[in-house]
């Protein structure tokens, strides 16, 4: 009865399902980057889509670090920003991009950064992330790339503090990693507590079923 509650209490807040939204093509770089692509998809002048696309590449980058350790990265992170853009956005690629070209190539060690995060409880992405958002000069796609900061901000202080965090702790975090250089956009509001957590238990029983469902069929055909 108390989720049945919470469920229509989260519905009366305009709050989606995740079945309810476009599905996310490539799921390391998350709903938000999708989003930038789609908003760089409906700039009309190239060079603005060339410098807004070079600007998301930075932040996928940033977001996926293990892509550093793949062969010619900056090529897999061009054909990644094809990809979810459905090979429809139209910028100057530094690579020929090959359709439906699937990269595999193995990971090396990631590099250990050994400069200690200001805030140790987000690390050193969401100060990068930060960084990044600061040379973003077109305002609506800074302001959606701080929405999405203060987004996994919140995520990252969930799971690291296991417990309901107030939202003004996580507004005021970032105005102390950020400094004068950001401002947080007017009237947005964080997802709640509960609406994160069930997408991480979606998430995880989805993923569960699905591995369930392979070791009963390769037990099945044994």
């Amino acid at each position: 009865m108390q989720e049945d509650r919470n469920i229509s209490k989260l519905n009366e807040e305009g709050l989606e399902y995740n079945t309810q939204r476009e599905k996310i093509i490539l799921g390391q770089y998350g709903r938000n980057i999708q989003k930038l692509v789609e908003y760089c998809m409906t700039l009309e002048d190239k060079n603005d889509r060339n410098l807004a696309a070079q600007q998301i590449i930075e932040a996928m980058e940033i977001i996926n670090p293990r892509v550093k350790s793949m062969e010619n990265y900056k090529k897999v992170l061009w054909t990644h920003l094809a990809i979810i853009s459905n090979y429809q956005l139209d910028v100057d690629y530094p690579f020929e991009i090959e359709i439906e070209k699937e990269i595999k190539t193995k990971p090396e060690p990631i590099k250990l950064e050994r400069k200690p995060p200001k805030m140790r409880q987000y690390g050193k992405i969401v100060e990068k992330m930060i960084e990044q958002a600061k040379d973003i000069e077109d305002e609506k796609m800074r302001e959606a790339y701080v929405e999405m900061i203060l987004i996994q901000m919140k995520r990252i202080y969930i799971d690291w503090n296991r417990d309901v965090v107030n939202d003004k702790v996580i507004f005021d975090d970032f105005k102390k990693l950020a400094g004068d250089g950001l401002e947080i956009p007017e009237n947005f509001k964080l997802p709640t507590s509960y609406e994160i957590r069930n997408r991480y238990t979606r998430s995880y029983h989805k993923k569960y079923k699905k591995n369930q469902n392979k070791r009963t069929s390769r037990n099945g055909d044994n």
